[in-house]
This record gives structure tokens, sequence and C-alpha cells, in this order.
């Protein structure tokens, strides 16, 4: 697309549909599973948050309780998977 002689670029969001792909995709599969051999409760959250799906958002049957172990498992200091990745940021 061309604006006053401007070359403009539409950049879009890549899509996951999994944490494994995006794993893939980063070439992190690796340093995860090794990761996993050393800290066993980052495999417990990876499995938490794998369970989680953008249609799970819209669910209201979901608990307090199970929301937060979901918040948790991604902000956990050492084994939360947001931690863990921005380790490779």
């Amino acid at each position: 697309m061309t604006f006053n002689n401007w070359l403009i670029f539409e950049f879009k969001k890549p899509k996951f549909s999994s944490l494994q792909k995006l794993l893939r995709v980063a070439v992190l599969e690796q340093n995860m599973q090794n990761d996993w051999q050393t800290q066993p409760r980052l495999q417990s959250n990876w499995a938490i948050v794998t369970r989680w799906s953008e249609q799970t958002r819209y669910q209201h049957h979901i608990t307090q309780a199970t929301a937060q172990v979901l918040y948790e498992a991604v902000t956990e200091n050492q084994t939360g998977v947001l931690s863990w990745l921005k380790k490779f940021m």
C-alpha cells in the first residue's frame, strides 16, 4: 500500500494456537525441557497455563480460586511462565 509515495507496511500480530507452538517458533523448546528437569514447579505452571484458551475468558463458571491459580502460574517470581519467558527477552 502506498500513501503520498511512501510505502506503508501492514504488520499483523502473529497468532499462536498454543504455547508449545510459540516455544517452537522462538526456538525455546529445548530450553524449556531443560528447565523442567531442574524446576518441576515451572512444568506444573506451564500445564496450568496451557489449559487456558481464548474461549475460557468468556466462561462465567470459573471460580475465583481457579482464576487465582492461573494468575499465580503466570506471575510467580522464579517459576512463573511470564518470568521464564522474560529471561529470553
